[in-house]
């Protein structure tokens, strides 16, 4: 931890940036996604099972270790904190709408990845189940993508 108290070195002498714009734009990118990893990792800690269907999270890390973690990685976004602010990068902002959208989309695909034709790589698959799953995963399937539609629709008013 004694890495993280360390301070960083100023911007330099002058007080300009050293870094150039696709340098800052490369930086904030890494950084934005690290943050999204540490906040992901903190939602983690404190998700408490909910009524999950095929998983259910086995909560295996003491309350200690898990404030040991949340603390340094609190830690850890300050220092991303001082870095945006020292080399001037800027904050991004990303519509929810966006993100919702992207995660249903990628359900949307991972339906169309488990339908008949790809289970009978796996074997055999009779006729009957076949069609029976064709016919559930369909509707999954235009449920999410009707699901991304209402988004979009939504989007295109408050445009």
């Amino acid at each position: 931890m004694t890495e993280l108290k360390q301070t960083l070195p100023e911007v330099n002498i002058m007080g300009i940036n050293p870094l150039n714009e696709a340098q800052k734009r490369y930086l904030t990118a890494s950084l934005i996604s690290l943050e999204k990893l540490l906040r992901q990792v903190l939602n983690l800690l404190h998700d408490t099972n909910q009524n999950e269907i095929f998983y259910a999270k086995d909560k295996d890390i003491s309350e200690e270790i898990s404030a040991v973690i949340e603390q340094r990685i609190f830690s850890l976004l300050e220092k991303f904190k001082e870095i945006k602010e020292r080399y001037h990068l800027q904050s991004v902002k990303e519509k929810e709408s966006r993100l919702v959208a992207a995660q249903l989309s990628l359900c949307w695909a991972g339906l169309l990845d488990i339908r008949p034709k790809t289970l009978s790589g796996y074997g055999s698959l009779p006729d009957s189940t076949a069609q029976e799953l064709e016919t559930e995963i369909n509707t999954l399937s235009k449920t999410v993508g009707d699901l991304v539609n209402t988004l979009n629709r939504s989007n295109s008013k408050t445009i």
